[in-house]
């Protein structure tokens, strides 16, 4: 199947831009979400409280994400650590749903740290949704309520976009400066053509 992978710094607005493939009945899978959902596993969970501490437990042994937040983004290595734990996992979970989207031209992954993983390797194409930095903290601080420093400790630990913009083979400017759709429309025409043009050299 024809892969296409989504990824932008946080704030960027790339699962808005994933709602619109929705829309065009693309499969989307989407990688925090699934990380988050290793969470639930009890034995990860364990693995997780013995690597960074039982303060990142909260009374009824569930994940406090702010305190496990803020032991990472404040130590690369330890946010390094937890890389390893995670994207593994959810990398083979990708593999496993994409076989069961046969019928479908292409398929897409967002992930947050596409290019920090290496991930994009494995796919045919990537779009880097990005905007500029002042907007990204706004909407960040806004959505997680959070303050201006712990924003700025997360953005430190992700590749500067402008490293990402000469990786990335489309670049979509989310500034609420110019309609996106049309964009979105055209690169969906250009995948689906890109997948028949792949399928049939096979």
């Amino acid at each position: 199947m024809f892969k296409v992978a989504i990824t932008g710094n946080m704030g960027s607005g790339k699962t808005s831009i994933c709602r619109v493939f929705e829309l065009l009945d693309v499969p989307v899978f989407y990688a925090d979400k699934h990380a988050l959902k290793l969470y639930s596993n009890k034995d990860f969970l364990k693995k997780i409280a013995e690597t960074f501490g039982p303060e990142i437990l909260t009374k009824d042994n569930q994940l406090n994400r702010q305190a496990l937040a803020d032991i990472v983004f404040k130590d690369e290595n330890k946010l390094e650590t937890l890389n390893k734990l995670i994207h593994p996992r959810v990398f083979q979970q990708f593999e496993q749903w994409q076989k069961r989207q046969p019928h479908k031209p292409y398929c897409i992954q967002e992930a947050a740290i596409l290019f920090e993983t290496g991930w994009h390797k494995y796919f045919d194409k990537t779009i880097l949704v990005y905007a500029p930095e002042e907007e990204l903290t706004r909407r960040v601080m806004k959505r997680d309520q959070v303050s201006l420093q712990k924003v700025k400790d997360r953005l430190t630990h992700q590749m500067p976009q402008e490293k990402k913009m000469a990786l990335a083979d489309y670049r979509l400017n989310n500034d609420n400066s110019q309609l996106l759709i049309p964009e979105v429309l055209n690169l969906h025409e250009e995948f689906i053509h890109l997948a028949r043009q792949t399928s049939t050299s096979i």
